[in-house]
């Protein structure tokens, strides 16, 4: 099956709509970690909830079926203290800012975002690390502003 770019970003553009900044979502486990934002999958263009656990610095994905938010409680730290931001270029031309590494069940991850539209897209740690990306020294990561963080 093709992915469909159109309907991948209105899924993307939906749960961006759904989900509020500096929302706690809990994991089936009882984990709770703080909503980061949404992300498409480079390859499935499946739409992802990233967060972050706050006690361990670690970044997360899941498919939104597998967080609900839960009630607000305790204060909510800075999402950007947890970034490694870095610039990065495409092959084909792109810059984007690696912004984590994300862990998964089904394999580590790299979260970066597009400089052209701020769109969030994840993509297996080995793919970003192929020699796909490069470090761009003539590019600047994003702002927090531009990250819509």
């Amino acid at each position: 099956m093709t992915a469909d770019i159109t309907a991948a970003t209105h899924a993307y553009e939906n749960l961006r709509n759904t989900f509020l900044p500096d929302s706690w979502l809990r994991l089936p486990n009882g984990r709770e970690m703080l909503f980061a934002g949404i992300a498409l999958h480079s390859e499935t263009l499946d739409p992802l909830i990233i967060m972050v656990d706050t006690e361990t610095a670690k970044w997360h994905a899941a498919a939104p079926g597998a967080v609900r938010v839960t009630q607000p409680h305790g204060s909510v730290p800075d999402i950007i203290a947890f970034c490694t931001l870095s610039p990065h270029r495409h092959k084909k031309g792109g810059v984007y800012t690696r912004l984590a590494e994300i862990e998964r069940r089904d394999g580590d991850m790299t979260l970066y975002v597009s400089h052209s539209d701020g769109m969030w897209w994840v993509r297996p740690q080995a793919m970003f690390h192929d020699g796909r990306f490069a470090p761009a020294s003539d590019a600047i990561p994003l702002s927090r502003q531009a990250l819509e963080i």
